[in-house]
């Protein structure tokens, strides 16, 4: 996994907020995606509605981690204001 490097990592959470960031509910989960996210130049996060301003137990990166955020046109513009102060790109899907 060390080795393994990507120019964006699209990865999936299991919760997403703009203090605690990308989050999930099983620990080697995190584990793994913690790792590759390291590795990577930016991250992707596609997330869905009920999945903002959420947070799993394990922490997988920093808010200010995400490169750019994909959401649903409906998702909260004060959530989505949130992370684009953190510097995330957001794209509407």
């Amino acid at each position: 996994m060390a080795q393994l490097g990507a120019d964006l990592f699209f990865l999936g959470s299991c919760g997403l907020d703009a203090s605690r960031g990308v989050t999930a509910f099983d620990s080697a989960e995190a584990e793994v995606k913690r790792a590759m996210a390291g590795n990577s130049a930016g991250i992707v996060i596609v997330v869905t509605n009920d999945k903002l301003a959420t947070a799993a137990p394990y922490r997988v990166a920093a808010p200010d981690a995400i490169s750019h955020l994909v959401v649903d046109k409906t998702a909260p513009s004060p959530i989505l204001a949130d992370f684009e102060r953190l510097g995330a790109e957001i794209h509407f899907a």
